[in-house]
């Protein structure tokens, strides 16, 4: 998916622990492995890892024992964001490696997205649908 629907979920997600930035930029940080390179054939190393499972886990964990559970929920669950709209958008190649470090790939019956084609509009749909349920919970979860 686009980086920016990616952020705009992140956020939502985040917003509902009132950290709306953090989410934000939580939900681009496994695509960071591409930011300084051109357009890549085939995923590296550091892209396969980030789009398994393994790594909001360990990423939250770390930060649950640095920072308090709202900032770990909010990395754990804006990095999931990111895995789950890259699910339907991504094809064989690019689809993500849930159980890294196994080069297993679960979803690769997906297409690629490209702006307006099918894969995107079904990103979209999620996309939509997830911020809508996080958006709905800044209404049901107590203000710290």
């Amino acid at each position: 998916m686009d980086i920016v629907t990616h952020a705009i979920t992140g956020a939502a997600t985040g917003a509902a622990f009132g950290r709306p930035v953090l989410g934000a930029v939580v939900a681009i940080v496994p695509d960071s492995a591409l930011w300084l390179r051109p357009r890549l054939a085939a995923p590296p190393p550091l892209y396969k890892a980030a789009h398994g499972a393994l790594a909001p886990a360990l990423i939250s964990t770390f930060c649950l024992l640095i920072f308090d559970t709202e900032i770990a929920l909010v990395i754990f669950w804006a990095w999931v964001s990111h895995i789950v709209l890259d699910i339907p958008t991504h094809g064989k190649l690019w689809s993500p490696r849930l159980f890294w470090p196994r080069n297993t790939i679960v979803f690769e019956q997906f297409q690629e997205w490209e702006w307006f084609n099918r894969s995107w509009f079904t990103g979209l749909s999620i996309a939509l649908i997830w911020s809508a349920v996080w958006l709905l919970m800044c209404l049901v979860l107590p203000e710290s």
